[in-house]
């Protein structure tokens, strides 16, 4: 089950990390390893955590 789930936008690309802004104002870091494709700059991601509390990254909007 999802929940709390946030519209990211990338905005940067670093060497292990995407650069995520979260409502324009929180900028978090992710590794690349949380993503079920490489992510490039502009793109959408939904931010959420699982039942087990686990951050979840959904690529495909």
């Amino acid at each position: 089950m999802k929940s709390d789930v946030q519209i990211a936008k990338i905005i940067e690309l670093e060497e292990e990390d995407a650069v995520l802004t979260i409502e324009k104002k929180i900028n978090v870091c992710i590794p690349y390893d949380y993503f079920n494709m490489y992510p490039g700059i502009g793109d959408l991601v939904e931010l959420y955590q699982d039942e087990s509390n686990i951050l979840v990254i959904h690529h495909e909007i």
